[in-house]
């Protein structure tokens, strides 16, 4: 089993390659320009967090006037760099900078590593951390399932994770989701590739280490970190949670500090201060219920849209259907978007086997027979799906809907719906081994005809 493993991982690393590069099966680490990342990196190497000193008078028109500006902006490529008191900084977060371009410029005396190798390096390492987990949870819950069920899941866990979608279209957006992606994947191996329970110390403090990376790369992960570390409080040994707490507790400090440094307010990320093709200065509008039911709908069930006469008959459907309500002015930025359980039945299908399960488990407890009960699903399965779904409610209040977001939370509903499968498997069931491959392989391809079709 372990040298199949090996066979997926490698081919799973061919086709990120593949995407990344193209087909060309050459890399190019060395930018035209200096990206935000990389831009940041030189930046600390001297001893400063601003980017470049910057003057207000250079602008065409005044700071909020997008439509005067935003020629300018993207010329002197300075888009979603942040303007206070003079200077320029880069909101996004400071981890990959940290731990992958700072490193790299080190090393190679001043090099850039591309925004490409970036996101390839991060997201083929959050698949490499969550097939892992995938293969702890199997081993120790499901020794009678067989090997095949789980590459099938770790198959989708890999194509259908949207990172060869962001890995097509590559710029600094899709290296913050892809980094958030690794340190998440990397905290729920730690917190979950053992029992709970019993949660040692050295792996605690891993988890709660990756749970702050995962917040400096994408701050508003701290909702599902605090969540994680919540269930750690109620089942993990006290001085478990205290060594998962306290890198978790360091980072966000880091991060408040290195805002007030910067904007004088330590929850102020430089979003509000943006130079962009939108005005970015919201206020409360950002976040809103209003954008809830709307963005639920675009990120799990919105259907792509099929198009027989164009290769490869899926895109992404950018048309919202009437009876989904879409609030005026609130929800300024949508780009077209499949829904991920619509887009990847072998996740919905994996639920639809456990409902007689869990309608026999009802019917036990109800008539006090727990001995006629199935088995129950392991504590981790209702703790990972726990997570996702915070990930996404927190998301739906967000004023802009995009692809990458889902990156957030891809990784919960796949890891879960691998567990559904190979809780329905065992001996004797070689239907539902088939049935599980079939959906995987259709989810695969309908991954696969997004990427396909991305413009970049």
């Amino acid at each position: 089993m372990k040298f199949c493993r090996l066979i997926l991982a490698s081919l799973m690393l061919v086709f990120y390659n593949g995407v990344v590069t193209h087909g060309i099966q050459t890399h190019h680490l060395a930018e035209k320009y200096m990206t935000g990342y990389n831009w940041l990196s030189a930046s600390f190497r001297e001893g400063r967090l601003y980017v470049a000193a910057f003057d207000k008078s250079q602008l065409p028109g005044d700071l909020l006037d997008v439509k005067k500006n935003s020629h300018w902006i993207g010329s002197h490529h300075f888009e979603d760099l942040s303007i206070y008191n003079g200077k320029l900084y880069a909101y996004f977060g400071i981890a990959p900078v940290l731990t992958l371009y700072l490193p790299y410029q080190v090393a190679t005396r001043g090099g850039m590593m591309s925004d490409e190798m970036a996101a390839l390096i991060f997201g083929y390492g959050g698949f490499l951390w969550s097939f892992a987990l995938l293969a702890s949870l199997r081993r120790r819950y499901y020794p009678d399932s067989t090997g095949w069920t789980e590459l099938a899941a770790a198959a989708v866990l890999g194509a259908c994770n949207l990172m060869p979608y962001m890995l097509a279209c590559t710029k600094i957006y899709e290296v913050a989701v892809a980094s958030g992606f690794f340190f998440t994947s990397a905290a729920l191996y730690f917190l979950f590739g053992g029992e709970l329970g019993r949660l040692s110390g050295k792996r605690a403090a891993a988890a709660g280490l990756m749970l702050g990376l995962a917040v400096g790369s994408r701050p508003h992960l701290l909702i599902p970190a605090l969540f994680l570390a919540a269930l750690a409080f109620r089942q993990a040994p006290r001085r478990s949670f205290t060594m998962l707490a306290a890198p978790l507790a360091f980072c966000a400090a880091g991060l408040a500090l290195y805002n007030y440094a910067r904007f004088e307010n330590p929850f102020e990320f430089g979003v509000k201060y943006q130079l962009n093709f939108n005005n970015q200065n919201m206020g409360a509008k950002y976040w809103g219920l209003s954008n809830w039911v709307t963005s639920l709908w675009s990120f799990l069930f919105h259907p792509p849209h099929i198009d027989m006469r164009t290769y490869p008959y899926l895109k992404l459907n950018s048309d919202l259907p009437s009876f989904v309500y879409r609030p005026p002015g609130s929800l300024f930025g949508y780009e077209p978007f499949p829904g991920f359980l619509t887009s990847t039945p072998f996740i919905l299908v994996g639920a639809l086997l456990s409902f007689p399960a869990a309608a026999r488990s009802l019917l036990a407890r109800a008539t006090g027979r727990m001995s006629d009960a199935p088995k129950r699903l392991p504590r981790e399965f209702w703790g990972i799906l726990q997570t996702g779904g915070v990930t996404v409610a927190l998301l739906c209040l967000f004023h802009f809907v995009a692809p990458r977001y889902a990156g957030d939370f891809t990784v919960y509903f796949l890891l879960a719906g691998g567990l559904l499968w190979l809780h329905a498997d065992g001996p004797g069931r070689a239907s539902v081994r088939w049935l599980g491959a079939s959906f995987a392989v259709l989810s695969i391809l309908i991954h696969a005809a997004y990427v396909v079709g991305v413009k970049c």
